[in-house]
């Protein structure tokens, strides 16, 4: 996967709130890593939303004994439809997947 694929937000804290704005190719993934590292659980809501192909959103936790990402949750809602997540993290490096599944309006372009 190319560099242009990836975005790092560094570290999320309690309170703040990100913004991203990207496109996903059909067939390809976009990768947004991030870590946490507070002391009490952290419970953050992505949104994915104003699309016109159908992306989903995957949350990967870094185990860091294995040196691999472990699947939390996902959201695969079908077509256009908003996706979201609402999942309870602990200190550690995520990796926040959106995921390119069908290009739903005929056009073979950006999402």
């Amino acid at each position: 996967m190319s560099e242009d694929n990836t975005y790092d937000w560094g570290e999320l804290r309690r309170g703040d709130n990100y913004y991203l704005e990207e496109s996903v190719s059909p067939g390809d993934v976009f990768e947004i890593y991030f870590s946490y590292e507070g002391s009490r659980t952290l419970f953050p809501y992505f949104d994915l939303y104003n699309f016109s192909d159908d992306l989903d959103l995957y949350l990967y936790q870094l185990n860091s004994s294995e040196s691999e990402y472990l699947y939390i949750k996902s959201s695969e809602e079908p077509g256009s439809d908003e996706e979201t997540l609402f999942k309870g993290i602990v200190a550690g490096d995520y990796v926040l997947q959106v995921s390119h599944y069908e290009d739903i309006d005929g056009i073979n372009d950006d999402a």
